[in-house]
């Protein structure tokens, strides 16, 4: 997980890259690209955009730095609902008896596989992909089930500042799918989620600086604290 100065530097670095060339620009026309890698702790990139794209984005609520952050706030949620699924299976390989359900196979399904163990595999790949339809909600149900609460209310250092991280948390849920599935546009599901939000029915989100560093130091807070517990639980 990326920390907010790595994400927001590098944003900033590349804003003032396309504003650079912009002004260089005799007739105002221009193309940007950006390019990059992945290591352990570096950023993947991939950005070209011509200065008619730019314009574009410019115009929308926010301009084009909150369009930015609002898509990187979309894949850093992302980033943490692949990380529970992923931390499940792992869990799941040490201890199967978590995929334990009354969920019931085919005996078609059950007879393609020659093992205990292809099966096994089988069972956790149906409850993974499944996992990944289910939501916030659902995850936390998940992982209270295994003994392992998204974020626990009974550790230090703080019972207020976990309620703080789990309500962030459900926020960059509502949030993330107000983005993906609604244009950024607040929506009754929305306030029924988060009652207690200062945003309004039809009301543009607009992610800037504080939005995403709310979400991303919850995301970062639960995933430590999360996969600290795993390893003691689980021996994983």
């Amino acid at each position: 997980m990326f920390s907010r100065k790595v994400i927001v530097g590098f944003l900033l670095i590349f804003l003032h890259q396309t504003d650079a060339i912009k002004k260089s620009s005799p007739d105002g026309r221009f193309a940007i690209g950006v390019a990059g890698r992945v290591t352990a702790n570096t950023l993947q990139c991939a950005v070209h955009l011509t200065g008619n794209e730019i314009d574009l984005i410019s115009s929308e609520p926010g301009g084009f730095l909150a369009q930015a952050f609002g898509l990187i706030y979309r894949e850093v949620y992302r980033s943490f609902e692949t990380y529970l699924v992923e931390l499940f299976g792992e869990i799941a390989r040490r201890d199967k008896r978590i995929l334990f359900s009354n969920h019931q196979i085919t005996h078609e399904d059950a007879l393609k596989h020659d093992s205990p163990e292809t099966l096994q595999s089988f069972v956790l790949e149906r409850r993974k992909a499944k996992l990944t339809r289910i939501g916030l909600s659902g995850l936390e149900s998940t992982f209270e089930n295994i003994g392992l609460p998204l974020v626990p209310m009974v550790e230090p250092p703080s019972v207020s500042e976990q309620q703080s991280v789990l309500l962030r948390l459900q926020t960059a849920s509502a949030i993330r799918n107000v983005i993906e599935h609604n244009s950024g546009i607040i929506n009754e599901e929305f306030l029924k989620l988060i009652p207690g939000t200062s945003y309004k029915l039809g009301e543009h989100i607009i992610i800037s600086t504080p939005e995403l560093g709310d979400a991303i130091s919850a995301i970062e807070w639960a995933s430590d604290n999360l996969n600290r517990r795993a390893v003691e639980k689980y021996k994983i």
